[in-house]
């Protein structure tokens, strides 16, 4: 979780999807977040998920509460990262999610995080 956020709440969660749905152009998209338990997650070690229909432009994407982080050698906890990969994952269903499209997907999630970072919100 970026630094100074604290923990965030479902509310907090659902503005920072609306802000990332303006700055990857998902805004006509009804996309609805939720905090989760840990052991929701089909994987221990995952961090998100999202379902979405794209004919309907609908999703619900899940994303693991702060008090059920753990120590990851790959990554820290983010629930930024998280909600963007998940968005991500939306804008390009074809990529089936094999360990490749998962890299690609991560490592674009992270870098379009840290750019956001680096220039401020775009609220």
């Amino acid at each position: 979780m970026q630094k100074g956020l604290g923990k965030m709440t479902n509310e907090e969660l659902q503005a920072l999807c609306l802000e990332w749905q303006n700055i990857l152009r998902l805004k006509d998209w009804e996309i609805k977040c939720n905090l989760v338990r840990r052991g929701v997650f089909e994987r221990p070690w995952k961090f998100g998920s999202s379902n979405f229909n794209k004919e309907h432009k609908a999703a619900t994407i899940k994303v693991m509460i702060e008090d059920d982080k753990w120590d990851c050698d790959i990554w820290d906890y983010d629930v930024e990262f998280a909600l963007v990969h998940e968005l991500i994952h939306i804008l390009f269903p074809m990529l089936d999610g094999d360990e490749q499209d998962e890299h690609s997907i991560t490592m674009t999630a992270s870098a379009l995080v840290k750019l956001k970072r680096i220039k401020g919100s775009t609220r």
